[in-house]
């Protein structure tokens, strides 16, 4: 199992976390798995939430695509 994570800084839009985690299981496949959280970091963040929620699952589809596109060429 290899990864790492980040968080958002104060005063960023979005307050929250994200970790991408690869794992080896035993049958040989490889698993890829994110994991994130986040809240309104301001109020415009808090006033636009529909459209954050969009961006961020726009976000997490690319970062799966890329995953996809890294171990299946």
């Amino acid at each position: 199992r290899n990864g790492f994570g980040y968080g958002s800084l104060t005063g960023h839009p979005e307050a929250g976390e994200e970790a991408f985690v690869a794992e080896l299981e035993p049958d040989g496949a490889v698993r890829f798995r994110v994991y994130g959280f986040t809240s309104a970091g301001t109020v415009a963040t808090a006033a636009t939430r529909p459209l954050t929620r969009a961006l961020t699952r726009a976000t997490l589809r690319g970062y799966l695509h890329a995953a996809r596109d890294i171990v299946s060429p």
